[in-house]
């Protein structure tokens, strides 16, 4: 009897036990309405979804900023650890989405780009750029970046390879297609934004420059940032401002280390300005667009980052050296770089001529053959190369996961825009 008692306990035991294990392994019921089903061949959109489940807060966000440049992530962002070692990590994103590369989009796309979008919304447009006003081709819906119809900004300002004023005042002619107020010097944008000009445009000559220990752009891009967001900020009707910063990406091209990694330092006071900009704010949604490294590194067997990039750190006070006395090259080369080859009387040749940058080209091209490193740029620039997005701010959290293009243009416009817009 004793026996039979425990054999009914164990298996109401048993049971129970199963019972209560089914239930948990339950999977949650999904709503039918999410799904593609033969009833159901259109769910909702995105944005249905996305205040379903919590992710949008009921209002748009009434300012847009999209910072786009390369080498924010990738080996370019790995040596720059190496260079700043004290770097504020980039913790603060609240949202990450890579979009898959433009050549998988199907051909119709998008009837309008981002700039036209924003143009009917009646929000004010800006733009700075560090290369003869080119911005993406995903914000034109262009395959390319290319340069942009400056007649749509109320403020566009941007850096040029010209020199002269008169080039860069027909840069601004040609791309304007009329006469815009335009400032060609710092002075002059700072008298228009004084006067109030309703539409400015400028372009600047600043080349990265060497100052002993550092490098800087005159006037600084960072400077030209700051300037845009504070005048755009105040329009009640709400702003797009889109930064392009292609610097990065051009001297690595070039195989120009020391140049990329400051113009990652800039890239980087740039991410920060504008970070702290939409921390003190409610209405205003950032984007920061990394798009990939366009080709492939090659180093040697023993690369050491640590030791490249500490060579790469004297070249401005070697440059500085050698420029006073260029009959020292060979004796100051040797002295900070041991066991490096350089190519002494090119360099001579280039410094006696008053060609101080290709002096400098040939000393970081021996710095660069002694630790085996190299940058092959593919032939197409970033163009079917796909993007991951950052995003902070306002809605931020719209963007996340694996996405086409079409996708991220939705959840951008249902970020930005109320249904009736």
């Amino acid at each position: 009897m004793r026996q039979i008692l425990i054999g009914m306990l164990l298996a109401t035991a048993v049971f129970f036990a199963s019972n209560g294990y089914g239930q948990q392994i339950m999977p949650v019921p999904l709503d039918s309405t999410d799904l593609i089903t033969p009833v159901n061949a259109h769910p909702l959109p995105i944005e249905s979804v996305a205040r379903r489940r919590g992710l949008l807060l009921g209002e748009p966000s009434r300012n847009l900023i999209i910072f786009s440049s390369t080498g924010i992530t990738g080996a370019s962002a790995g040596l720059y650890e190496a260079w700043v070692p004290r770097r504020r990590i980039h913790s603060q994103w609240q949202g990450l989405e890579t979009v898959y590369p433009s050549m998988t989009r199907p051909r119709r796309g998008s009837s309008l780009s981002l700039l036209q979008m924003f143009s009917q919304m009646g929000r004010r447009l800006g733009m700075v750029s560090d290369e003869d006003f080119i911005l993406p081709g995903f914000i034109q819906s262009e395959s390319s970046q290319q340069a942009v119809d400056l007649s749509n900004y109320h403020l566009a300002l941007s850096f040029s390879g010209h020199r002269e004023a008169e080039e860069r005042a027909r840069l601004i002619t040609s791309a304007s297609g009329s006469g815009l107020p335009s400032a060609l010097t710092f002075a002059e944008l700072e008298r228009l934004f004084t006067r109030k000009s309703n539409r400015i445009a400028g372009c600047f000559y600043g080349p990265l420059k060497a100052d002993c220990k550092t490098a800087s752009r005159e006037p600084g891009f960072a400077e030209l940032v700051s300037s845009a967001v504070s005048r755009l900020s105040v329009a009640p009707e709400g702003f797009f401002l889109a930064v392009n910063y292609r610097a990065v990406a051009s001297a690595r091209n070039k195989d120009l280390f020391w140049q990329m990694l400051e113009h990652k330092k800039i890239q980087d006071n740039i991410l920060q300005q504008l970070v702290t900009f939409v921390h003190g704010r409610k209405d205003t949604l950032l984007l920061v667009v990394d798009e990939p490294e366009s080709g492939s590194w090659s180093i040697g067997r023993n690369f050491d980052p640590a030791a490249f990039v500490n060579d790469l750190k004297k070249i401005p006070d070697v440059m500085r050296v050698i420029s006073e006395k260029p009959a020292d090259t060979a004796v100051v080369l040797g002295r900070h770089f041991a066991g490096v080859s350089f190519p002494v009387d090119a360099i001579l040749v280039a410094l006696n001529a008053g060609d101080a940058e290709k002096a400098e080209n040939l000393v970081e091209q021996g710095i660069n053959r002694a630790h085996q490193v190299s940058f092959t740029s593919h032939v197409t620039e970033l163009a079917n190369a796909g993007m991951t997005i950052f995003s902070l701010g306002r809605n931020a959290e719209m963007f996340f996961g694996l996405s086409s293009f079409e996708d991220f243009h939705r959840r951008l416009l249902s970020c930005v825009s109320m249904p009736t817009e």
